[in-house]
C-alpha cells in the first residue's frame, strides 16, 4: 500500500497531506496497517480537495483508481464494496451510522453511512446540521400573509395579464413564493431577473408588514464584489421602497462576525441574526460550512432567500449546496397544495405538477427567460447550448457568420498575444489617459481576460505578466516599480480593517500627490497605502473562479492547452455568462468538447437526502490526471 500512495503522489493523484492523514488513522486506529482502511483515509482526504465532502465506496469500486501510466495497475486490486465496507466497519475509527440514529454521538474520526460514503466526521456533521436547518425551514409556516395586499402588490410590481394562453411570469410567481414560505431559492441565468425579483420580494415583504414597522433585511454574499454588486442593483431598482435605498450588503463573514483566528462567529443558532429577512446572493458560490453557518444564524421566525445560479460553478471549497438543493431539474414544479396556495394567497394560477414530488421543490422556482434586449444574442445562445452538452452546437455558432459576438482562436501564444494586443492594451491605454479614479473604476468593468489556470504561461499569473509587458514596452507601465498609473489590483485576502475583502478590485492612481490604490467609495473612490493593503494581486487576467460576481463588456477566455481536470461545462459556461456584448475563445476544439460534456462531479449525502431517490450521475473520464507536470498545470489553487 505504501508504494501505491508513494506512486500516486508522485504524478499528483493524491497530496502528501493525504498520505500524512491516512498515517494518522493507522496510528489512531492502534497501530496495526490494514491496506483498505489506509486506502479509504486518503482517498476521503483527497476528495475534499477537489471539493466532495466525501468517499463514495461504490463509485471508488466501480471506476478503480488510477488510470496513470506511472502508476502499476498491480497494486490497485480493490476489494468488494461489500468485503470493503465489513472490513472497515470493524476499525475502531470508522463509526457506522443509519438514518434512524437520532443526532449520534460521533466517537470516531470517520464516519460510513448506509449509502456506502465515508465522511471525516467534521464533514458529516455540517451536512446533517444543514439537512436539520433546511427541513426546519421548509415545515415551519411563514407568518400569516394578507392576501388581498399580496395581490395587490403582486400586480403592482409585475406585469398584470389576463391572456390565459400568455406564458407564466415566473419572476411573479417567485416573489409570491418568498412571501409564503419561510424559505424560498430563485435560480436562473445571466439576465432572467434575479435581483429585480427581490427587489419586488422586498417591496412586497414592507407592504405586508403591520403598519409603522420596518422589515429588517440583512442583504450577503460571499464575496466583497458579488455584495457590492447585488448593493449596487437593488439601489437602482425603481420597485425597492424608500426604506430600504440604504441597506448595504456584507459579506457573509461580515454578517456573521467571523473573525480570523476566532473559533465561533458574533452570530450563531445561539445568538441568532436580529433580521426577519435574509436574502444571500450569488449562493452557487457558497460552500457547505459557510452554508450552515449562514443558515443556523437565522432566527426561528425569519425568511431565508437563496439568489443563484444553478448551472455555475461550484465553491472552490466543499459542497455543491446550491446544486444539491436544487437537485437536477430545470424548471419549477409545485405540488398541488402549493398551487393552491398560490391561487388563494396571491390569485396566481400555476399547473400543479402530477406525480411525486420531493417537499423541496414547492420552495424553488426556476427563471428562465432572458429579460435583455439581446436575448438572442451569440453569448446566450452558447450559454444555452453549453448548458444543454451540446458540443457541435458550440462549434457551430463560432463558425455562424450570424454571431459577431461569438470568436474561436486556435490556442497559441500568438492569438494570446493577438487577442491582449487587441482588447486589453488599448482598453488599459484609454483608462490611463483618464482623469478621475472613479471613472477608471468603470472604465475597468469594459474587458477582462478569464482562465481556467492560474499558473503556468496560459495562466492568469501568465496572462497579467505578458500585459504588463505589453504596456512597458508602449511605456504605459513602470519598468522598476510594482506600482504604476491604472495598474489594476485585486483584493485577496479579507481584511475587516481597511474594510476590504476577497474579490474586491481596486486601481492605482495619483492621490494627494503619491500613487495609492482607489478602491469604489460612498462618495467616489477611497484611496489607501499599497503598504497597508491586505495580500493583493494584479489582474488584467482572472481565474474563471475569481470572476464569480462579475459581468464585463467584453471577455477573453482562455483554456489550457491540454486536457486538466478544470475543464467542465460549469467553468466555460460560468466564463462565457461573464460577458455582455462578446466573447472571445482561445480554446483548442478538442478542450472545448471536453469542457462542454464533462460535467463537474461532487460526491456528497445531500443530493439524495433532499430529493429521495435521486443520485448524481458520475461518469468517470478516460484520462484526466490531476497534475501532469506541464507548465500550464503546475498549480491548481484559485
Amino acid at each position: 500500500m505504501d508504494k501505491l500512495l508513494s506512486q500516486a503522489v508522485s504524478v499528483g493523484e493524491l497530496r502528501l497531506f493525504d498520505v500524512q492523514f491516512a498515517k494518522y488513522i493507522t496510528e489512531a486506529n492502534g497501530g496495526k496497517p490494514v491496506d483498505e482502511l489506509t486506502l479509504a483515509a486518503a482517498l476521503t482526504s483527497y476528495r475534499l480537495s477537489l471539493g466532495d465532502t466525501c468517499l463514495n465506496l461504490d463509485k471508488a469500486a466501480a471506476f478503480g483508481l488510477y488510470t496513470h501510466p506511472d502508476i502499476d495497475p498491480a497494486l490497485q486490486t480493490l476489494p468488494s464494496v461489500r468485503k470493503w465496507r465489513d472490513l472497515l466497519q470493524q476499525q475502531s475509527v470508522v463509526q457506522v451510522v443509519s438514518d434512524d440514529d437520532d443526532q449520534p454521538e460521533i466517537s470516531a474520526p470517520l464516519i460510513l453511512d448506509k449509502y456506502n460514503r465515508l465522511y471525516l466526521s467534521r464533514y458529516w456533521r455540517f451536512e446533517q446540521m444543514l439537512l436539520s436547518v433546511l427541513r426546519g425551514l421548509m415545515n415551519t409556516s411563514a407568518p400569516v400573509v394578507d392576501s388581498t395586499v399580496l395581490t395587490r402588490r403582486l400586480n403592482d410590481v409585475f406585469k398584470q395579464t389576463n391572456d390565459p394562453n400568455s406564458e407564466t411570469d415566473w419572476q411573479k410567481v417567485a416573489a409570491a413564493v418568498a412571501a409564503i414560505n419561510r424559505f424560498c431559492v430563485i435560480t436562473g441565468g445571466p439576465g432572467t431577473g434575479k435581483t429585480y425579483t427581490v427587489a419586488a420580494v422586498l417591496s412586497i415583504l414592507q407592504a405586508l408588514q403591520e403598519s409603522g414597522k420596518n422589515l429588517k433585511v440583512a442583504l450577503a454574499a460571499p464575496t466583497g464584489k458579488a455584495a457590492a454588486r447585488l448593493t449596487e442593483s437593488l439601489l437602482n431598482s425603481e420597485v425597492v421602497p424608500a426604506a430600504f435605498k440604504d441597506l448595504e450588503a456584507l459579506t457573509l463573514h461580515r454578517l456573521l462576525g467571523l473573525v480570523p483566528g476566532r473559533i465561533a462567529p458574533r452570530y450563531h443558532s445561539g445568538n441568532p441574526l436580529p433580521h426577519d429577512v435574509l436574502i444571500i446572493d450569488e449562493a452557487s458560490m457558497i460552500d457547505l460550512p459557510m452554508m450552515v453557518r449562514a443558515l443556523s444564524a437565522v432566527s426561528d421566525d425569519a425568511r431565508v432567500i437563496l439568489l443563484g445560479d444553478k448551472d455555475q460553478l461550484a465553491s472552490v471549497e466543499s459542497g455543491m449546496v446550491l446544486g444539491d438543493i436544487c437537485g437536477l431539474l430545470s424548471e419549477t414544479r409545485l405540488s398541488q397544495q402549493k398551487s393552491s396556495d398560490l391561487l388563494t394567497l396571491a390569485g396566481i394560477e400555476v399547473t400543479a405538477h402530477q406525480g411525486p414530488l420531493a417537499s423541496m421543490s414547492d420552495h424553488i422556482v426556476y427563471l428562465t427567460r432572458s429579460r435583455r434586449s439581446n436575448d438572442q444574442s451569440g453569448i446566450s445562445e452558447l450559454s444555452r447550448a453549453i448548458n444543454s452538452g451540446d458540443a457541435d452546437a458550440c462549434l457551430t455558432l463560432f463558425e455562424s457568420d450570424q454571431y459577431p459576438d461569438l470568436r474561436l482562436f486556435d490556442h497559441s501564444h500568438q492569438h494570446i498575444d493577438e487577442a491582449l494586443r487587441a482588447q486589453v492594451v488599448p482598453a488599459y491605454q484609454s483608462i490611463s489617459a483618464l482623469g478621475d479614479p472613479a471613472i477608471a473604476l468603470e472604465q475597468m468593468r469594459d474587458v477582462c481576460v478569464l482562465c481556467a489556470l492560474k499558473r503556468g504561461r496560459s495562466g492568469a499569473d501568465g496572462i497579467n505578466l505578458r500585459v504588463r509587458n505589453m504596456l512597458q514596452e508602449l511605456g504605459d507601465a513602470a519598468t522598476d516599480s510594482e506600482n504604476y498609473r491604472a495598474r489594476p489590483v485585486m483584493i485577496t485576502e479579507n481584511s475587516t480593517s481597511q474594510n476590504l475583502f476577497n474579490g474586491d478590485f481596486g486601481i492605482v492612481w495619483e492621490h494627494e500627490e503619491t500613487l495609492k490604490v482607489c478602491f469604489p467609495g460612498e462618495s467616489g473612490v477611497r484611496a489607501i497605502a499599497p503598504s497597508r493593503l491586505p495580500r493583493h494581486d494584479t489582474f488584467y487576467a482572472m481565474t474563471v473562479h475569481k470572476s464569480q460576481g462579475s459581468e464585463y463588456g467584453s471577455v477573453i477566455i482562455i483554456l489550457p492547452e491540454s486536457d486538466s481536470p478544470l475543464l467542465t461545462r460549469e467553468l466555460l459556461y460560468t466564463a462565457v455568462t461573464r460577458a455582455r456584448e462578446k466573447v472571445t475563445l482561445i480554446a483548442n476544439r478538442e478542450q472545448l468538447i471536453s469542457a462542454v460534456v464533462t460535467r463537474s462531479q461532487r460526491q456528497s449525502g445531500l443530493l439524495s437526502a433532499l430529493w429521495p431517490g435521486v443520485e448524481r450521475t458520475v461518469e468517470r473520464p478516460a484520462k484526466r490526471p490531476i497534475f501532469d507536470g506541464s507548465p500550464e498545470q503546475t498549480e491548481l489553487d484559485f
